[in-house]
């Protein structure tokens, strides 16, 4: 899945483990065809998804979001999947932590923290 604006992510599924790299900078098309990904690993059998960021990838804000997103669907949907964020430290860091708010959200709502 590529971008015409120079940036390419990558995905492949193999035993229920989905790998998501990003090469380049992640634009608004790599951007939705991430969502596509993360939205077919909550409906499918995935239970690891490891996201690779490139060492130059500049990350839109969206997608703070949409891992924000997928923390809380994966608590509200009571679905056991691993993720895993790798890649450059701030942006790890910050998709990371957006992740864990979303799953710590749900867990309140649904009155488990």
């Amino acid at each position: 899945m590529s971008s015409r604006a120079g940036g390419l992510l990558y995905a492949t599924t193999e035993d229920a483990k989905m790998k998501v790299v990003l090469y380049g900078d992640m634009m608004e098309s790599c951007l939705q065809n991430l969502g596509d990904c993360l939205i077919n690993a909550l409906s499918d059998d995935v239970r690891r998804i490891d996201l690779w960021l490139d060492t130059t990838s500049r990350l839109l804000p969206e997608a703070v979001g949409m891992l924000e997103s997928l923390g809380r669907n994966i608590v509200k949907q009571n679905i056991c999947i691993d993720v895993a964020i790798h890649g450059p430290q701030q942006a790890m860091r910050m998709l990371t932590d957006a992740f864990a708010q979303g799953a710590a959200h749900a867990q309140k709502c649904r009155g488990l923290a």
